[in-house]
């Protein structure tokens, strides 16, 4: 199975950003199960239902979503590679060997995004998303 984050944001209702988790039985399923993994920002208007302190099961649950990060990163790693290796040009090599560094740099920036965003009191509010695909539901 392989497992992605995808931020989500509902386009009428508010300003909520919503990260989510996305299930693949293999990268070519069609219908994905998509569930919440996590709260992105909390608007102004649903800001009156978010925790004001951190939930008892946060570490556990922050252990969770940095090792789908360190999952990404390493696929991220593993896809660039692969890439070089089947590159049939020198240039083409080159031009991939030159985006090194900014695979490193943009793992090391998602790393520190999710370290920061899952030590947010609100980051585990399901309760707010619930909330939010209801409403997106009712519009």
């Amino acid at each position: 199975m392989v497992v992605k984050i995808q931020r989500w944001s509902p386009i009428y209702n508010c300003g909520c950003v919503i990260e989510q988790q996305v299930d693949y039985d293999d990268l070519e399923k069609r219908d994905p199960i998509v569930s919440f993994l996590m709260m992105h920002t909390v608007c102004e208007k649903h800001i009156h239902l978010a925790s004001t302190s951190h939930s008892d099961d946060h570490e556990v649950r922050k252990a969770y979503v940095m090792s789908l990060i360190h999952e990404t990163k390493a696929r991220n790693i593993k896809q660039h590679d692969e890439a070089i290796k089947r590159a049939k040009f020198r240039h083409h090599r080159n031009e991939l060997h030159k985006l090194t560094n900014h695979i490193h740099s943009h793992n090391q920036a998602i790393h520190e995004e999710f370290d920061e965003l899952s030590d947010q009191f609100h980051c585990w509010d399901e309760h707010i998303y619930n909330q939010i695909v209801k409403e997106d539901e009712d519009r």
